[in-house]
């Protein structure tokens, strides 16, 4: 993975090199200009400088992915061991029972999912200080076997220090690679913008040197897959081990009821990510994501659930996978074949002191890294009073308990399936 950059710079001295050459030992072209016209003239000096131009200007924007900012990552949300005393107190536990070290910080985020990782960046490879990052949306939807199943994988994250070193080297490289070829700033637009103004001539240069450009971002697109192979099939392996931590707490079973109800919760998500976007357009935001994201685990219909079991067992893990499919991971569990060590009834919220205004809080987070200064704390309503609204126009507007919401209403919701008990929804 290192090797790769290295290779990159390389070609860029190569390119800088063939520039310098030409500039150098091709001004031979000038010895016979003499008796020649203006035209003729100008012909030759473009031959000779079109080349440098173009190639200076490759060089330049092969050097530039060098200096590129690095993109913001989405706000998260530190909890306090005096704020949330329980939660801690069953990390603890849970991180002795796996073998795993502590997280020296716990921070919570809007997303459907739970991640390890170093607590300060790149300095984490050499201090071994580890973050757990937890989604308060997946808190919501699981149960408390479920949710200790997911620590657990997290947790045997905790335990794979040479493997989190050399994945999170090899995630920044991609992830460099990434914003090389995809992100366009100004300079991008401004040699675009110059190529096609100029005059035909002089802009035939530019656009020879947009070619060089063009031909290096593949170049660095080939250089990208080519880390992206051998860092996917790093990450499947960390998955399949973490797995390993998660089944042998919770128990094949629970292990596998748990991924689908990920696949559940990620659905349930992008319902609610998509009455957030219906809402955006009225100039109103939900004040609580998770618990509309509950609202839509709730009202989700057996077919779709069916539709998404369907997916799970038919899901495959290719080449590029980071994360083995979900038919892999309950193969592998239960070709180990673990006794359930932990089992205790009740929701994973019931591990937060207010996990109703955590709810809140993450949600503001989370529309404050998205709108930035354009978020108005007055655009916020209530998820409780937009549910009972939306109810009451159901209620009004159905002949039936089971008849899909009316096209146009403000908060479109799919049709209501009465089976909360096979979802576990924490009321």
């Amino acid at each position: 993975m290192i090797a790769l950059p290295i290779l990159y710079l390389a070609i860029i001295v190569l390119v800088g090199w063939v520039v310098y050459y030409h500039a150098t030992h091709h001004t031979t072209i000038f010895a016979s200009a003499s008796g020649r016209n203006g035209k003729e003239l100008f012909g030759l000096l473009l031959v000779y400088i079109a080349p440098i131009i173009a190639g200076a200007l490759t060089v330049l924007f092969m050097l530039k992915p060098f200096f590129a900012p690095v993109g913001s990552a989405g706000r998260t949300r530190a909890l306090s061991r005096q704020g949330e005393p329980l939660l801690f107190a069953f990390v603890d536990r849970l991180c002795e029972v796996v073998g795993s070290r502590q997280p020296v910080r716990i921070e919570v985020d809007c997303m459907v999912n739970a991640a390890a990782g170093f607590a300060n960046g790149w300095r984490g490879l050499f201090d071994g200080k580890l973050c757990l990052v937890i989604g308060v949306p997946l808190a919501s939807g699981m149960t408390l076997n479920e949710f200790a199943g997911v620590l657990a994988h997290e947790f045997g994250h905790f335990t794979q220090g040479g493997g989190m070193r050399v994945s999170y080297i090899a995630r920044s490289i991609n992830m460099w690679f990434a914003r090389s070829i995809y992100q366009r700033d100004a300079w991008d637009e401004g040699l675009d913008n110059l190529a096609r103004s100029l005059d035909l001539r002089l802009g035939l240069v530019l656009h020879f040197a947009r070619l060089g450009i063009w031909c290096s971002r593949r170049l660095l697109w080939l250089l990208m897959h080519l880390g992206y192979l051998v860092c996917s099939y790093l990450m499947r392996e960390m998955e399949y081990d973490a797995d390993l931590k998660s089944g042998r707490l919770i128990g094949a079973q629970v292990f596998q009821t748990t991924h689908s109800r990920l696949s559940q919760l990620v659905w349930s998500y992008d319902a609610a990510m998509f009455n957030v976007a219906q809402l955006f357009e009225n100039g109103t935001l939900p004040d609580n994501v998770p618990l509309l994201t509950m609202y839509s685990a709730k009202h989700m219909t057996k077919e779709v659930r069916q539709q998404l079991r369907n997916a799970d067992e038919e899901s495959t893990t290719g080449y590029f996978s980071t994360h083995p499919a979900h038919r892999d991971r309950v193969e592998a569990i239960l070709e180990d074949e673990p006794q359930a060590v932990f089992g205790l009834p009740g929701h994973a919220t019931e591990l937060f002191t207010d996990f109703t205004t955590l709810s809140r809080n993450v949600t503001w987070d989370f529309y404050c890294s998205l709108f930035g200064s354009r978020l108005a704390p007055d655009q916020m309503q209530s998820v409780e009073k937009l549910i009972a609204a939306q109810d009451e126009i159901d209620a009004k507007a159905a002949t039936s308990a089971r008849q899909a919401p009316t096209a146009g209403e403000d908060l479109p919701l799919i049709p209501i399936d009465d089976d909360d008990e096979e979802y576990g929804i924490a009321h």
